[in-house]
């Protein structure tokens, strides 16, 4: 099993909040580790890239909305090296 890719917002900085899938140090939820465990094969344009797109899409809406209008799941902590807020 490879690492997962961390992936920041560095411009503009955004603090992190639960309500936008964003872990307590800056890195973004983009999937449910649980759901599709991270592989060393897996490509990051097939995967992290176009998660990440949609991520600012959805973050996007959210500054608008003040709802998340995308997928979500619960956030745990189990084998996590990040704690999600929330």
């Amino acid at each position: 099993m490879g690492h997962i890719p961390d992936v920041y917002i560095i411009n503009p900085q955004i603090q992190p909040r639960a309500e936008y899938h964003m872990y307590a140090d800056g890195k973004l939820c983009l999937y449910d580790w649980r759901e599709m465990p991270w592989r060393a094969h897996m490509d990051l344009h097939e995967t992290i890239i176009p998660w990440t797109s949609e991520w600012i899409v959805f973050y996007e809406l959210w500054c608008l909305t003040g709802k998340w209008l995308g997928a979500a799941s619960m956030h745990g902590t189990e084998e996590k090296k990040s704690e999600p807020l929330g």
